[in-house]
């Protein structure tokens, strides 16, 4: 896991890596995951997505093989804290933190990912639920019925 204050997850039992850069906000936790990686592929996952399929994940993984990585788009736009992302990709998302740009969203100009469309997430299950960010209890009880 990685994360700013590290001590807040003192009381769970697995390994927090600190921020390299701090206060670089989400593309420094992705910065930070691949630039620590024992392997070439990185599986990106926000914390606040509990109804993921393992193959969904799994495919995200074989998309990244070829690429700088995979992640799924929406209608919203890319999902950068769902992806997979390749360790030949550090480099670049360090120089975006060095210039200050910081929305994870625009490495779409300087990275090279396959994406995965909401056709195909539907194969896992139903979109709007695998993609589902739970923050709040509201959030909760929508989902969970």
């Amino acid at each position: 896991m990685v994360g700013s204050g590290p001590e807040r997850f003192a009381d769970l039992p697995l390994a927090v890596r600190a921020d390299l850069v701090p206060d670089a906000g989400a593309i420094g936790g992705v910065y930070t995951a691949l630039a620590g990686a024992a392997r070439d592929s990185v599986l990106v996952v926000a914390c606040d997505l509990p109804f993921l399929h393992a193959g969904l994940l799994t495919h995200l993984v074989d998309l990244a093989a070829a690429r700088d990585g995979a992640w799924i788009r929406t209608p919203n736009g890319v999902e950068p804290l769902l992806a997979c992302y390749r360790r030949r990709a550090e480099g670049r998302i360090r120089a975006r933190i060095d210039a200050g740009q910081m929305k994870l969203a625009d490495l779409t100009d300087v990275l090279d990912m396959a994406e995965m469309n909401v056709a195909e997430v539907a194969q896992y299950g139903p979109p709007g639920r695998l993609l589902a960010n739970l923050n709040t209890p509201d959030d909760y009880v929508q989902y969970v019925r």
